[in-house]
C-alpha cells in the first residue's frame, strides 16, 4: 500500500464493471487493484441494490412491448475512477467518477431507444481507512450521474497530520434508485401515448369518413367532431413539443404526418359547421337533443378507454373529457344564439351534473368527479349557464370520499401483510391529495387518515414484538412519510419516533449478542466482525442509538485476543511466504494496542521488521518473471517501491537487502543491454531493406537511430563494425542528396537561371563517381528540363550550354525548347553559334566521336532549324576549300 498522501488529486483506481441483465437478473465482473500498487481494492458481485425496481422496469418493458420478460437480454458496461481529493484544509473526500458507459443489447421500446435509461444512478459499498487515529470502516449509498462526480463521504482532518490510508475500497452494489424508476417508467409512458395518440387520430378520422361527416349538414354531428378533433389534434401537437420522445428523428408511426391531417379535418368542420349555422339563421332546433347527443359521445369515449389497453386509455378518456377552451366556448356560445336561443350550453351542463349524479349513486366516484368537473369548468367559462351551487358541494364530497376509499384500501392492506398494496394505496392518496385538495376546502383529514395511522402503529408493535424490526422500520417510515404529506395528527409523530427507537435497537441488539456468543466460543474474528456491524449500525442510525455504548465495550474486550490471534496468524503467514498478509496482520495488532493505550513492545516490531524486510526481498526476486517478459516498466516500478520501503524503515545497511538489489540491478542491466543489442540489429536490417526499397531517408533515420543507441550504451558492448560499414557505403548518397536539396532550395529561391550553372556541376560531379549508388539518383537537369515541361527554362538552359561550348547538352535543350511550343524566332543566334560549334567538332580535328557526322545527325530536316541547317553546311563548305 502506498500513502494516501501520495494519491491526493490522482486516480486510486480505474475499473471496468460490467453486468448483463438477463431475466431479472445483474451478473457483474470482478475486477481488483494491484494491493501493493495501489491504495485501493475494487470488488463487485452479482446483487442489485433494489431487485423490485429492477424487476417494475422490465417488467414494464416486456408488458408494453409484446414481448416476455425472459427475452429481454441487456449490457451496462460502466469504467469508473475512485478519486481521493482535499475538499479544504480540514477535510478530504473520496469521489466516484463514471469515465463512460455504454448500453447494448434490446433496449428498443416500440421504436424506441431507451438506452439512456438503463444508466444505473446507484452505488452502495464500503470503505475503509486509517487516519492518525486508528482503522475505520464507512459504509456509502449515494446516487451518481454520468455527468457530475459525487462524493461518497468526506473524512475529517482536523486531528490528523497526514491525509488518511485507504486500506480497502469495496464497490459492493450498482443498481437503480427510485428516481431512475420512475423516470424509465414515465419515458415508457410517453411511448405508450404516443402510439395511443395515433391510434385515437386514425379511430376518429375513420369515423368521420365512415358517417360522411365532412360533408354533413348536421350540426350535431359536425359540433362533435369539431371538438374531437380539436382535442386529438392538441394531443399529438403536445407530443410533437415534447423533446423527450425526440420525434425530429425518428417518428416511426408518422404522427406529424397525422396530426397535420387531423388538424385540416378540425378546420374543415370549423368551415362546414360555420356555414351551416348560416343557411338556417334564426330556425331554432331542439337544444336538449344536441346536448344529449354531444355528451352521449363524450361517455362513448370514456367508455372505449376502459375496452382500449391500459397503455391507451389516458388517451381516449380525455377524448371523453369535457375542455371549455376558448375556441369551444365561442362556437358553442354562436350555435347557441343562433340555433337554440340560448338553451344549449345549460342543457350540457344540466346533463353533465344529472350524469355525475347518476355515476355517484353507482359507486363509480372517480368518473362522477370528473363529469362535475367539468361541467363547473363549463359553467366558470361561458356567462350565460345558470350556475347549481350544489355542484361545488357535491364535488367536495365526492373528493373526500376518494381520499377515504384510498385510505380504507391501504388500512386494510396493512392488516392483511401485503405491503406492496399498501404502499401503491398511500402514494394514491397522497398524489390525490396533491392535485385535488386545497386549504379552503373544509375535509376532516384527521379522521380520514388517524384510524390508518393506528392500523399501522398496531402493525409495527405487533412486528416488533415478533423481533421483525426491519419490517417494523420500513411500516414506520411509510407512516412518517404519509403524516408528512398532509401535515396532519402530529401527535403519533413521538409514537413513531419510540416504535422506530425500539425497532432499530433490536436490530444493534441482535447483532451485539451475536459477536457476544461468538466471544464466548473464543471465536474473535467473527466476534470483531459482528461487533463492527453492531458499531456501523449505531453509527449510521445515531439518532436512535445514542444512548446505545454496549459494542464499544465489547470492542475493548476482543483487543487482547485479537492481538494474539493477528500475531499468531502473522507469524503463520510468514512461515508461508506470504509476508505482505503478515505484515497486515502485524500492524492491525500494532493499531490495536495503540488503541487501548498500550506501548508497542520490542517483539511485535521485530516480527514486524522481519515482514517488511522480507517483503522487500520478496518483491524484489518477484520482478525476474517480469524481467523475462520484458516488463521493465512494471520491474522499474516494483524497484523504485522497495527503495521507498528500504529507506522508510532504515534497511540501507541490511547485507540481505543490498544483495537483493545487486541482483536485481544486474538482471535489469542484462535485459536492458540485451533489448539494446536485439534493437540496433533490427536497425541494421531495417537498413539494408529501405536501401533494397530506395527509401534514402528511412536508410538515414535507421543509421541515426543504431549510432544513438551505441554511443548512449558503452557497457552493453555492442559490435558496430557494421554500423560502420553501412555508414561508409551509403556517406556519398547523403551527401550528394543533401546537395541536390540544397541546389533546389536556392532554385525556388532566387530562379533557375541563377543556379543553372551549379546544377550542371553537380551532374558532373555525380556521373565521376567509380560506382553510383542505386539508394539514391538525383534528378539531372535534362530530366528536370523535361518534367518541368517549361520552354523558358529550357531556353536558358540552351543559352547556358552554349555559352560553355557544350554543343551536344545545348541541342538537346534546343530540341525540347522546340517541343515544349517554343517559337524558331527566339533561337536564331543560338542556332547560328550551336552549327559553327558542331560543324567544327566533325572536322578532322574535332572530337572523334562526332568527326564526319553531317546536319542530320544533329537535328532533322525541319524548317524551325532552317538557320542551324544552313550555317552549318555553310561551315562545312568554307572547311573544304
Amino acid at each position: 500500500m502506498i500513502a494516501a498522501r501520495r494519491v491526493l488529486e490522482t486516480i486510486l483506481f480505474r475499473t471496468t464493471f460490467c453486468f448483463t441483465i438477463l431475466v431479472f437478473n445483474i451478473f457483474t465482473k470482478s475486477a481488483s487493484a494491484d494491493p501493493d500498487r495501489f491504495a485501493v481494492t475494487i470488488r463487485s458481485n452479482s446483487q442489485v441494490v433494489n431487485p423490485a425496481t429492477r424487476d417494475a422496469m422490465f417488467f414494464a418493458m416486456a408488458t408494453g412491448g409484446g414481448s416476455k420478460t425472459s427475452e429481454l437480454n441487456l449490457q451496462i458496461e460502466l469504467q469508473y475512477d475512485l478519486k481521493l481529493f482535499a475538499q479544504s484544509d480540514n477535510t478530504s473526500a473520496i469521489q466516484f467518477i463514471i469515465q463512460s458507459i455504454s448500453v447494448n443489447g434490446q433496449t428498443n421500446y416500440r421504436g424506441f431507444d431507451l438506452s439512456d435509461f438503463f444508466t444505473p444512478d446507484l452505488v452502495l459499498g464500503h470503505i475503509e481507512f486509517e487516519t492518525d487515529h486508528g482503522v475505520y470502516s464507512r459504509n456509502f449509498n449515494e446516487k451518481f450521474s454520468v455527468a457530475e462526480p459525487v462524493n461518497l463521504l468526506s473524512i475529517d482532518m482536523q486531528t490528523n497530520n497526514e491525509a488518511p490510508l485507504i486500506r480497502k475500497a469495496s464497490i459492493e452494489l450498482l443498481g437503480f434508485s427510485d428516481d431512475a424508476k420512475k423516470s424509465f417508467l414515465t419515458q415508457i409512458r410517453l411511448v405508450d401515448r404516443y402510439w395511443a395518440t395515433i391510434s385515437l387520430n386514425d379511430t376518429v378520422y375513420r369515423n368521420i369518413l365512415r358517417y360522411s361527416i365532412d360533408d354533413s349538414d348536421d350540426i350535431s354531428s359536425l359540433f362533435v367532431y369539431f371538438d374531437l378533433t380539436a382535442k386529438v389534434s392538441r394531443l399529438g401537437n403536445e407530443l410533437l413539443a415534447d423533446s423527450r420522445l425526440r420525434l425530429r428523428s425518428n417518428d416511426p408511426g408518422k404522427l406529424a404526418d397525422e396530426t397535420d391531417k387531423i388538424s385540416r379535418m378540425h378546420l374543415r368542420l370549423e368551415t362546414l359547421l360555420k356555414q351551416q349555422i348560416l343557411k338556417e339563421k334564426n330556425h331554432y332546433d331542439n337544444a336538449d337533443v344536441f346536448a344529449r347527443k354531444y355528451v352521449a359521445y363524450l361517455e362513448r369515449y370514456r367508455l372505449l378507454s376502459e375496452l382500449v389497453s391500459y397503455s391507451g386509455s389516458e388517451q381516449f378518456y380525455y377524448a371523453g373529457r369535457l375542455l371549455p377552451t376558448a375556441s369551444f366556448c365561442q362556437l358553442l356560445t354562436y350555435i347557441d344564439k343562433t340555433r337554440f336561443n340560448g338553451a344549449a350550453a345549460q342543457s350540457i351542463y344540466r346533463i353533465m351534473i344529472r350524469k355525475g349524479d347518476s355515476l355517484t349513486h353507482e359507486g363509480n366516484l372517480a368518473h362522477a368527479l370528473d363529469y362535475l368537473n367539468d361541467a363547473k369548468d363549463l359553467s366558470e367559462n361561458i356567462a350565460s349557464i345558470e350556475v347549481d351551487r350544489s355542484v361545488d358541494l357535491k364535488i367536495g364530497k365526492l373528493k373526500e370520499g376518494l381520499l377515504h376509499s384510498f385510505i380504507l384500501i391501504a388500512t386494510r392492506t396493512v392488516s392483511s401483510d401485503r405491503p406492496d398494496l399498501t404502499q401503491l394505496y398511500l402514494e394514491k392518496a397522497i398524489d390525490f391529495k396533491k392535485e385535488h385538495l386545497n386549504l379552503e376546502q373544509s375535509i376532516n383529514i384527521e379522521s380520514i387518515i388517524d384510524p390508518l395511522i393506528r392500523a399501522m402503529t398496531d402493525k409495527t408493535k405487533t412486528l416488533i414484538y415478533y423481533g421483525q424490526n426491519n419490517e417494523a422500520i420500513e411500516l414506520n417510515n411509510k407512516a412518517l412519510h404519509f403524516i408528512n404529506s398532509f401535515n396532519a395528527i402530529p401527535h403519533y409523530w413521538p409514537i413513531i419516533r419510540q416504535q422506530l427507537k425500539t425497532a432499530h435497537t433490536g436490530i444493534y441488539q441482535d447483532l451485539l449478542n451475536t459477536a457476544r456468543d461468538y466471544y464466548d466460543k473464543h471465536n474473535y474474528q467473527l466476534s470483531g466482525e459482528y461487533a463492527e456491524y453492531a458499531y456501523r449500525y449505531r453509527i449510521d442510525h445515531i439518532d436512535y442509538l445514542e444512548d446505545q455504548r454496549g459494542v464499544e465495550q465489547l470492542q475493548v474486550q476482543l483487543r487482547k485476543p485479537q492481538i494474539s490471534n493477528l500475531i499468531g496468524s502473522g507469524m503463520n503467514e510468514m512461515a508461508h511466504g506470504n509476508h505482505s498478509t503478515a505484515l497486515n496482520a502485524f500492524d492491525k495488532a500494532n493499531e490495536l494496542r495503540k488503541a487501548e493505550g498500550s506501548v508497542l513492545d520490542a517483539s511485535l516490531d521485530s516480527l514486524r521488521k522481519t515482514a517488511i524486510k522480507n517483503m522487500i526481498i520478496s518483491s524484489l526476486r518477484s520482478v525476474d518473471l517480469k524481467i523475462w517478459a520484458n516488463e521493465l516498466e512494471e520491474a522499474s516500478m516494483v524497484y523504485d517501491e522497495a527503495m521507498e520501503k528500504t529507506k522508510e524503515f532504515g534497511f540501507h545497511d541490511d547485507p540481505d537487502i543490498k544483495a537483493a538489489f545487486r541482483r536485481m540491478e544486474e538482471k535489469l542491466t542484462d535485459r536492458i543491454c540485451m533489448n539494446n543489442r536485439l534493437e540496433f540489429e533490427e536497425l541494421l536490417y531495417r537498413v539494408k531493406r529501405s536501401a533494397n526499397q530506395g527509401k534514402l531517408e528511412e536508410v538515414r533515420k535507421n543509421l541515426d537511430r543504431a549510432e544513438k543507441i551505441s554511443s548512449l550504451n558503452p557497457g552493453c558492448f555492442i559490435n558496430t563494425s557494421e554500423l560502420m560499414m553501412l555508414s561508409d557505403r551509403f556517406k556519398d548518397a547523403f551527401n550528394f542528396k543533401d546537395q541536390y536539396q540544397l541546389l533546389y532550395n536556392r532554385m525556388f529561391e532566387i530562379g533557375f537561371s541563377a543556379v543553372v550553372a551549379d546544377y550542371d556541376r553537380l551532374d558532373s560531379l555525380y556521373s565521376l563517381l567509380s560506382t553510383p549508388n542505386d539508394v539514391y539518383r538525383p534528378t539531372s537537369l535534362m530530366d528536370f528540363l523535361a518534367d518541368q515541361n517549361n520552354p523558358s527554362l529550357s531556353l536558358t538552359a540552351c543559352s547556358y550550354f552554349a555559352g560553355k561550348n557544350k554543343a551536344i547538352a545545348a541541342i538537346q535543350c534546343l530540341k525540347m525548347f522546340k517541343k515544349q511550343g517554343g517559337t524558331e524566332k527566339q533561337t536564331r543566334e543560338i542556332q547560328l553559334i550551336l552549327a559553327r560549334q558542331t560543324a567544327r567538332l566533325t572536322l578532322l580535328e574535332g572530337i572523334h566521336e562526332y568527326r564526319l557526322k553531317t546536319v542530320d545527325d544533329f537535328v532533322e530536316n525541319d524548317p524551325w532549324y532552317k538557320v542551324f541547317r544552313q550555317e552549318f553546311t555553310k561551315m562545312r563548305k568554307l572547311a573544304g576549300e
